[in-house]
């Protein structure tokens, strides 16, 4: 029981250093984004020629420490954008904003006659750093992979409602606290 209360205890006190730790370095950052604990989340966007149904941050727990996490867009593309156009996005970087993270997507699905994807995701590669802020990501929409051609351009806001710092200090608690508070940011 000692030992429980001790380590109870330590992880209180990590978790207080990290949300410290975590505080000081958004104060010190450049501010590209604000911090959201209390914010409502960001509007989904409308474009020409896209709209977004839903967007967010996935965090893979069962990886090995730091959890890993990545930003997810799914859109809806107007049924006129022609089959073969292909979206390439550009995420804000959590760790460099200089180095954006990049994904794409073609809207040809397989089958004959050729079939056009409408709804579709767009998954940035997993990085192991996240800030409770809004994060930025730019859609270029181009008539074909190869004729690079650009037809329309889509901007959303993808908000964190998780500071991985905390994270790993709470633990294996971290999961229930995110559900108890609806965000883990000092």
């Amino acid at each position: 029981r000692v030992d429980e209360a001790r380590q109870q205890a330590e992880r209180q006190r990590q978790a207080l250093g990290a949300a410290a730790a975590a505080r000081a370095q958004r104060e010190a950052a450049p501010r590209h984004g604000q911090a959201v604990a209390r914010e409502p989340m960001p509007e989904n966007a409308t474009s020409e020629y896209m709209r977004t149904l839903a967007a967010g941050i996935t965090c893979d727990e069962r990886q090995p420490s730091p959890p890993l996490h990545r930003f997810v867009l799914n859109l809806r593309v107007r049924p006129d954008v022609p089959a073969g156009a292909y979206l390439e996005a550009e995420f804000e970087n959590p760790l460099d904003a200089h180095k954006p993270l990049r994904a794409s997507v073609e809207l040809r699905a397989s089958g004959f006659p050729e079939v056009k994807r409408e709804d579709l995701s767009l998954l940035s590669p997993m990085f192991d750093t996240v800030r409770c802020r809004n994060y930025e990501v730019v859609v270029r929409l181009y008539r074909g992979q190869a004729s690079r051609e650009l037809l329309g351009t889509h901007r959303q806001t993808i908000q964190s409602r998780v500071d991985s710092a905390l994270w790993q200090a709470y633990g294996e608690n971290a999961m229930a606290r995110l559900l108890e508070q609806g965000h883990l940011c000092p």
